[in-house]
């Protein structure tokens, strides 16, 4: 193979950038990353930095095969200068996939859970998120509660992670979104049944995103996004998921393909 060109960001020598890349190792890049975006979506949620560097590895070397580019999977094994530019282009974009899915749930959060002025006061706002925070009842697809002052009852639940606004936020994030990751022949057979990654990262975020109306007012700044403060709340849900699919696996099978 050809000697590899290494150019960077001038602003940041960490930074490698495409310009440094030959058309097929470009082309390599945004293959790599568009499956790394769908790993994220579908499998990992939030990583550890170690294993971040693991999938996107592997995510490179996929992307190469799937092009046949032989000669790449060897400059991959053989120049580790270039295999570790080729993983942080593919890796950089990891946290704006997450942040794309908050921001679907931050816009339709309000009118799913009737939150906001025209709904309630602000303390009655206060008192429905709290309750919707409680025991995983914002999940549900039937919640029937008692407001009495300011005190919440739930009466009646039924549907964890059925919740309308989840199915929502998939669509839009998946099928819709420019990078079509379910729909995609690259990456679409990672979502069909929808995988619980999927399901869990959504309940992460709604989650987040009622955490902006904790006060009872949307707080505009919200709430950041970050592996440390969320990767927690992700596995409670990877774990809430699959006991539910280890109860009715054929159900959970059949759910999780209507999904889709």
């Amino acid at each position: 193979y050809t000697p590899y060109d290494c150019k960077v960001n001038p602003r940041d020598s960490s930074k490698p950038v495409h310009a440094g890349l030959s058309p097929l190792s470009r082309t390599i890049s945004q293959y790599s990353s568009r499956m790394h975006r769908a790993d994220v979506l579908a499998t990992h949620g939030f990583f550890a930095p170690q294993q971040r560097l693991l999938v996107g590895s592997q995510s490179v070397r996929d992307a190469a095969r799937a092009l046949e580019a032989s000669s790449r999977v060897r400059r991959l094994d053989g120049d580790l200068l270039y295999h570790d530019d080729m993983v942080k282009l593919t890796v950089r974009t990891e946290a704006a996939v997450r942040h794309q899915v908050l921001t679907s749930a931050r816009a339709h959060v309000p009118a799913a859970y009737r939150l906001g002025l025209p709904q309630g006061t602000p303390d009655k706002n206060k008192a429905v998120v709290a309750s919707l925070l409680t025991a995983k009842n914002f999940t549900f697809h039937t919640l029937k509660y008692n407001v009495s002052g300011l005190e919440v009852h739930v009466t009646n639940r039924s549907g964890p992670y059925r919740q309308p606004v989840f199915q929502t936020v998939i669509q839009e994030q998946l099928f819709h979104q420019h990078d079509h990751m379910a729909i995609e022949e690259l990456t679409r057979s990672k979502f069909n049944p929808m995988p619980i990654g999927v399901l869990a990262m959504v309940a992460t975020a709604v989650e987040c995103a009622l955490h902006d109306w904790s006060s009872g007012i949307l707080d505009r700044k919200g709430n950041m996004f970050s592996t440390d403060e969320w990767s927690g709340v992700y596995k409670k849900h990877i774990k809430a998921l699959n006991t539910m699919k280890g109860l009715r696996p054929d159900m959970f099978m059949a759910w999780t393909r209507k999904i889709y």
